[in-house]
Formats: C-alpha cells, structure tokens, sequence
C-alpha cells in the first residue's frame, strides 16, 4: 500500500498536508506516531464533555420547541398563539388550526408546545407571572416533569380584542435553558 494512502485512510481529524510536506521523519516512525495521534484524538468523541457540562448543541436541540399547525380541541375562547420571529409569518396567518405555531396557551389555564415529537401541556402559575409595563407581561408555565416556559411578550398594535406581541419564549429544565424571539397573537 503506497504510504499516501495509508495516510489518507487513518485520517480522522488531522490536516495531513503539512506533515506531507516533512521528508525528514522516516515512515515507520511517522506512521506509529500519527496512529497514536489519532487514537488519542479519535477516542474523545464518545466521552461525555470535561467538567460534568453537557454538550449545548444537544441541550439545544432538546429544548428547541417544534412546530404545529393544529393546536389542541380544547382550545376555546381566549387563546395565545406564537411562533418563531424569525419565520415572518404574518399575524393573520396565525390561527388555531393554521399557521405554524410553536407555543399556544389558554391565558391564565395552560400551555402546550411540542418538544420531541411530544405535545408537551403545562399549567399557567399565578403567582410568578405578573405585568411588567403598560403593554409588557410575562406569563410563567410549569410542567410536571421540572419543565419551565416563561413567556415574556410586549403588545405592538391592538384591534378589538386581538393584540399582535412580540418577545421572547425561555424553555428550561433543570440548569439547561434556551430562549428564542417569538411573535404571536392572543385574543378572544
């Protein structure tokens, strides 16, 4: 087997280019060397990460809300809708049985969002949401898993009973946490 390509089918996170480039390492000694490298290298991927922390990618992605289109039949009345800022969706496009949503809520009752495929339901708690301006609420939502939403959400424009908000959703669980921009409509 021609040494190249001996090289290139070991290769698991090294750039191989520069030590291409080194004619004065003998290939016996070079090759040991760069096995020993790479086992090392190589062997870090299945540890769990330093200092008991775990990995953000994965917290992430675990408490990243999905979305759905049809919120739950018992939905009635009063009803918060929200989804992700940054999908522009319009706010009349915002319904129960349409749009794309990632949290909706029966104000001062319940909230439901998915989290791993799951429609997650939560109860509103009184006594840690409270109205932080003229137009600006947060709303906290607890499930029985040690699962916490806060919504925290400012009015921008008001038809009728329909308020049109922006803000932001922080889902935690334990020490992990994530918040995301949120836009929605709530109303009756």
């Amino acid at each position: 087997m021609p040494e190249s390509l001996l090289f290139m089918a070991v290769d698991c996170r090294l750039n191989l280019p520069y030590f291409y480039a080194m004619k004065s390492l003998k290939p016996p000694f070079f090759t040991v060397l760069l096995l020993a490298a790479m086992m090392t290298a190589c062997d870090q991927f299945d540890k769990p990460a330093r200092h008991g922390k775990s990995d953000p990618v994965m917290v992430y992605a675990a408490l990243r809300p999905q979305v759905f289109i049809t919120a739950p039949d018992s939905l009635e009345g009063c009803q918060g809708l929200y989804t992700y800022d940054s999908l522009k969706i319009p706010f009349d496009s915002l319904d129960v049985d349409k749009g794309k949503k990632i949290f909706v809520t029966k104000p001062t009752e319940f909230g439901i969002l998915m989290l791993g495929n799951k429609k997650v339901a939560l109860k509103y708690d009184r006594d840690e949401s409270k109205e932080l301006g003229a137009k600006s609420f947060k709303e906290v939502y607890k499930g029985n898993d040690g699962l916490m939403v806060i919504l925290t959400d400012q009015a921008i424009k008001k038809d009728g009973e329909v308020v049109w908000v922006t803000g932001t959703l922080e889902i935690r669980r334990g020490k992990s946490w994530i918040r995301v921009r949120i836009r929605g409509v709530v109303g009756c």
